[in-house]
Parts: C-alpha cells; structure tokens; sequence
C-alpha cells in the first residue's frame, strides 16, 4: 500500500511540472488525499506551496472548502509552517485574505477598472444579487482599490497599514453580506473617479492655457501692423473659448485654469493697439540700436577672433533687453590681459559662475562666453600639468644612468608586430620591472645602502608614491624622507576629520532647510494613503529642469541599488513613501558632489536664503567654488594623495572666492596653495573646539617634523607662513550663520 502512495505521489508531482494551472493541479491532488496518511498529505502539500507559494495560496481557500477537515487542518498546517506562523489561526487568514488578492492582482484589475463605480453601486442596490455576482462586483472593487494605491504582491507581505486594513474589510463585507458598507466604499471610489475626471480635464486646460499664453507672446514679438494684432488677438480669445467650453461641457465644479485672467490681458492689449498710431517714424524708431557702435564690435571682435557665427539682430536685441550682457564681454577681455596663470583660472571661473547664475544664461548673446571660457580654464591647467610632466620627465632621464650605445649597422628591416594599435620591434622585447635600485640613486648620497628600508617605505605607500616624493625632493636622505611620509599620512587624516564635519554640516543643514520650508503631505482621496510631497523633487523650485531630471534619474537608480542590497532603511522608506524619499535618506546614499549638484541649480532665491541662515550670507557662487574645492581635497585624501610640495595646477585647482566675499587674506595668499584651502576648513568648520583642536594637532605634527627631518621647512613643504596659527585663529568658524 505505501509504495501505491509513493508511487501516487510520484506521478502527481510529474503532472505538477507538466500542469500550467495550479488550481487544476490542486484540486486533482486533493482527490487523491483522502486515502493518504497524514505524513503523506503534509509532504505533498508542503511540496506544492514550496514549488509556487503565491499560486497555492491563491488557490488555498477554495481547496479548503473541498477537503475533508482532516486534510484542511494539515493544509493550514503547511502554511503556517512555511511562513512561520505562531497561531494556525494566521494561516487561515493568509488563505481567507492574501490569496483572494493574489487572485485578484492575477485577473488583471487595469480590465476590471474600466466597469466604473456608478456601475458597481447600481448593482450592489440590488438586494436580492447572487453570491456569484456579489463576489464579482467585490473583486472589481478590490481591483479598483489596488490600481488606484498602486500595489503588487511585495506589498502584500508586510500585512500593514491603512490600504490593507481597507481590502481586509472589503473581503470582510462581501462574507457578511453588508451590501451597506459596500456602497459607502463606492461612494468613495465613484467620488474617486469623478477627481481624477477633473484632474484630467485640468490637464488639458493648462495645455490649452500654456499653448494660449505662447501664442499671445509670439505675436506681441511679431513686428506687424497693430490692426493685424489686433485680428490675431482676437482669434485667440474666441478659439480658446470654444475649446473650453468642449472640455468642460455641463460640470459645475470649479476649474483653477487662469483663462480669466489671461484673456482680461489679451484684451488689454487690444484696447492700447487699437489707440496706436501707426507711422514709419515710430517704425524706424523702434529698430534704433540702443548699443554704440563701439560696445557692439567688442561683440563682433570676440565672435571673429574664435570663429563663430553670430546673428546680429539677435544678439542686439538681447543686449537691448539687458544690458549687462556687455560687461560679461569686458571682463573676458580684461581677464585675458591677466599674467598670472592662476588669477586668470580664478576670474574666468567667477566670470562662468556670475553668467551661469544670470536670467541670460541661455541668451545667443552670452553661451559662446561660457563655451570660451571654460575651454581656456581647461587649457591654462592642462598646460600646466604638460609642463610639470615635461619637467619630471627631464629629472627623470638625469637620474637616469645612461645606457652605452652601440652601432649597429643594419643589413635587413627587423621584424615588427602589433599590439593593440601599436607597432613594436618583434625581437626589443625587455623586462620591465619596478627596480629600488631606480629609486635608490634619487637619495642621497649617504642613502644608498639603505635599500631595505626604501623598500619598506615603498611596500607602505606604493612605488609611484615614493617616487612622487623622490621627484619633488631630489637627493633627501632616507629617514628625512621617512619623516616626510609619516607626516603626510597623519596630516590626511586631520584634514579629513575636518572636512567630514564640513560636508555633513552642510549636507545636514541644507536637506532641514528645504525640508521645513517646503516639504508637505496630504491625504489622498478615497482613503488610500498619505501623498507626501517632497521639495528636492518638485523641479519647480529648481532653475535647470534638465539637470534636476537627471540627478533624480541617478537618485531612482541608487535606491534600487540600495533595495538589491538589502538596505533596510531604504528598503522600509521606499514601502512607506515609494520613490519619494525624506531628503535626508536620499542625501544620504548619494555621494556628496550630487547633493553639491543639486545645491548649485536651487532657485537663486533659495541659495541666497539658506546661505544667510547657515553659512553667514555667502554668495552662491562663492560658495558653490569653496565647497566643491573641499571635496576636491577631501577626495585627494581619501586616495591617499600626498600633501607635501603642493607647488602646481595640476594637484590643487584654485579656489574662486569673489570679492564680495573676500577680505585682506584672500588678497595675500595663492588661492591654489593648501595653506589658503586650509583657510577656507577654518571659516566652513560648524565646531569652534574641534578647528581649535586641529590647529594645536597640526602644530604638534609640524614641531616634530621639524625634529626628525633637517630638511623640513613649512612654508616650502606645505605652504604654511610663519604665522598660520594667527590666521587660523582669527578665521576659524567666522562663516558659520544661524544653528538649525
């Protein structure tokens, strides 16, 4: 007999794997239950919810109501044990509630929400409906309920919440027959849907306005007769009143379109075109250039000397509407007169910024400006980092011991193959290897047998590392070197305590700002949840659309980044808000240049307004250039890049700061020295005791550098003048505005 069931069993789970439904697979093994043992019942059973769990709980409940008590006690047995129950009574609830909307979702609810709420009222009114029709017109509101909230299955996992307390009691009212509460549920839905009625139609009349308000502007611009404005104008009141009217129809509910508004404008207009005379003179006198001559061939000059086309009209018509325009022109021209490679990096970063924060940023008249200018920034530092190259690789060849060169006269071509896109002689092939020996010949002359510890030092930091320290320190001696190493790793890590402090101050101050200013949340209709509305997401607030799509495409990535990983947090956020993340959490997970990003496109309003709350009203653009400078630095520390002999472009860009913002410091230093970025950490540094803390640290390190190393010497190393500690002092926290 027991091998009759095995071998029953057997053939039911092959028909298991060959069977598309589940229910019909089901209901076939429960025909052959009754005869089984209870071991037998609880393992065929435990391997059907094991092979499709979401399947046999959707089919649970039915399979219930056809076994026998026996197998259905065993059945809610199986459940409970695969999901971990602590009552049975759990597992009939999961079979009662989650399968019917497993089974629902499967129906597809976007089909069952086209029978409107009205529909399904109607039929509720009628006392005397079939259970068959009852359990119908229940899954469509279920259906509705789930496509209006925007649920899936994963949802349902978590068993919490409002949404799914409200599908419990649906189920709930169709077993008890309370039609009454199934008709208030419509009420909500059919009210529901009416909303999104209205919501639709306030949809197509802002296309109708935005559309309206275009047009109404293009023929202001027109150069035409006033009387054929006038018909134009006109047109456009009686099209658009015709188009209202079809989209609204009969409603009475009270649209928020500003068509009132727009056409009192349009007709405003008329009334002053119809008073117009029109003459020639006043023709020719509204094509008057405002410009002088002069002022426009610095214009003509610019476009000439870099070979762009330009269209005259146009850019004097914008210079007309702004004349600032011209001083942008100015200052590109002054700048370029500059000497100094670092000044002139300095003011055309200013001069990109100040164009970049204008009205006129997206003018004909100024984008050449910007293309320019940031061509010649990336010019003027990647000459300087050839330069450097140049220079190193010359030290290198004089180090170098000359190899004896023999004369070889050639009677045939050698041999040559490729790899990759390059040709090489076949037989040239030498070792290359990292030699110490290289490295030995750069100390001193007293070093040269200290092979061993030269490699330690290389096995600590890196062959390129010590290299790099080699090649602006030429013939140190090796403890000296050893000194300056140790130095440099230690100063790391105090920079970058300080400017951790800096960017979570920053990060922290910047998501309460926007959050309390901004951030709301409202009820949704029908019962279905809280809508959270948040700031960083409302592209309203922000004055680069494209930009701001494109940092929270970034964002949506990383959280689903962040949910493969199992990011809790994330995880329990996202259920409860979905993608609308507290800016926090989403500051958070991304690095700290994207939150810088999104600062930088703010409404300039905005920038302003948080800047005299927390950082002491700072202009933006000197701001934005001191933080980005930062985590510049801080990313430098993070790589392990070194600090000592800072004496170039190519290693620390330097720091825009306006005058506006500047004092007599700013003045006296090299804004691409480490002495004036250490400035900028001692005035952005939110705690007084812990820039104080740094300052007497970096004391301690360089006073026992001088110590251990004869060659230390501050200023040279790193830039530091006699009395740094003065300057920090005075500077230290004097940025920091108004605590949260």
């Amino acid at each position: 007999m027991k091998s009759t069931l095995l071998n029953a069993y057997g053939t039911m789970i092959r028909q298991f794997n060959n069977e598309s439904n589940m229910l019909t697979y089901s209901k076939k093994l429960v025909s052959e239950l009754a005869n089984w043992k209870d071991t037998e019942v609880y393992e065929a059973l435990t391997c059907s919810i094991e092979k499709e769990p979401e399947a046999f709980i959707q089919c649970a409940d039915t399979l219930a109501k056809d076994m026998g008590e026996r197998e259905a006690n065993i059945l809610y047995q199986v459940i409970k044990d695969y999901y971990n129950y602590d009552d049975i009574s759990l597992a009939k609830e999961e079979t009662k509630y989650c399968g019917r909307l497993y089974y629902v979702i499967d129906e597809n609810p976007i089909k069952k929400i086209k029978r409107s709420a009205t529909t399904l009222k109607e039929k509720l009114d009628d006392t005397e409906i079939s259970k068959h029709h009852l359990e119908d017109a229940v899954d469509d509101i279920l259906s509705k309920y789930i496509y209006y909230n925007g649920i899936n299955k994963r949802d349902f996992a978590s068993k919490q919440g409002e949404i799914y307390q409200n599908l419990h009691d649906i189920i709930d009212a169709q077993n008890n027959r309370d039609l009454i509460m199934l008709q208030g549920i419509c009420d909500e839905l059919i009210y529901y849907e009416k909303n999104q009625e209205y919501v639709k139609k306030e949809k197509v009349l802002t296309k109708l306005y935005n559309k309206a308000l275009k047009k109404y502007e293009s023929i202001n611009k027109k150069k035409i007769a006033p009387q054929d404005k006038v018909n134009l104008l006109l047109f456009i009141i009686e099209c658009n009143k015709e188009k209202i009217k079809s989209v609204i129809g009969d409603d009475d509910y009270q649209y928020t379109h500003q068509f009132t508004q727009l056409f009192e404008m349009i007709e405003h207009t008329i009334e002053e075109l119809n008073t117009f005379v029109e003459n020639k003179e006043d023709l020719k006198k509204e094509a008057i250039i405002k410009i002088k001559p002069n002022d426009f061939k610095i214009i003509e000059n610019f476009y000439q000397k870099y070979h762009f086309y330009y269209k005259k009209s146009q850019i004097i018509e914008e210079i007309n509407d702004a004349p600032y325009i011209l001083e942008f022109y100015e200052r590109f021209n002054r700048i370029l007169e500059m000497k100094s490679t670092e000044k002139k990096i300095n003011k055309l970063e200013e001069l990109y910024s100040d164009i970049i924060e204008s009205d006129v940023k997206k003018n004909e008249s100024v984008r050449r400006v910007l293309t320019i200018s940031r061509k010649i920034i990336e010019d003027l530092v990647l000459k300087e980092k050839e330069e450097e190259t140049i220079q190193e690789v010359k030290e290198e060849i004089e180090n170098e011991e000359k190899p004896i060169v023999k004369v070889v006269k050639e009677t045939k071509p050698k041999p040559v193959i490729q790899i990759g896109k390059f040709m090489v002689y076949k037989d040239s092939e030498e070792e290359n290897p990292l030699i110490i020996k290289n490295l030995l010949n750069r100390l001193s002359f007293d070093s040269q047998h200290h092979d061993e510890l030269l490699e330690n030092l290389v096995f600590q930091i890196g062959y390129d590392k010590v290299q790099g320290y080699l090649l602006k320190h030429p013939k140190i001696n090796i403890y000296d070197l050893e000194s300056v190493i140790k130095t440099d790793r230690k100063l790391r890590f105090e920079y970058q305590k300080i400017l951790e402090e800096i960017e979570m101050y920053f990060t922290s101050s910047l998501t309460y700002y926007m959050t309390n200013k901004y951030d709301k949340k409202f009820k949704m209709v029908n019962n279905s949840g809280i809508f959270y509305h948040r700031a960083y997401l409302d592209k309203s607030i922000f004055s680069d659309h494209d930009e701001h799509y494109f940092l929270i495409n970034q964002l949506n990535e990383r959280i689903d980044s962040e949910i493969k990983n199992n990011n809790q947090q994330v995880i329990a956020e996202y259920r409860k808000y979905r993608h609308a993340l507290n800016f926090s959490t989403a500051a958070g997970i991304m690095t700290f240049g994207w939150v810088l990003s999104l600062f930088q496109i703010l409404n300039y309003y905005d920038k302003s307004e948080y800047l005299m709350h927390y950082f002491k009203g700072l202009s933006p653009q000197t701001f934005f250039s001191w933080m980005m400078s930062l985590n510049n630095l801080r990313n430098s520390c993070a790589h392990y890049k070194s600090f000592y002999r800072l004496s170039s472009l190519k290693e620390l860009r330097p720091i825009m700061t306006k005058d506006i913002d500047a004092n007599d410091i700013d003045r006296k230093l090299k804004s691409s020295s480490l002495f004036y970025y250490t400035v900028i950490m001692a005035r952005l540094c939110p705690d007084r005791t812990n820039i104080e803390d740094f300052i007497d640290t970096l004391g301690i390190l360089f006073r026992k550098a001088g110590r251990e190393n004869y060659t230390f010497n501050l200023e040279l190393d790193y830039s530091f003048p006699a009395n740094w500690q003065i300057i920090l002092e005075r500077e230290k926290s004097i940025k920091i505005g108004a605590v949260m």
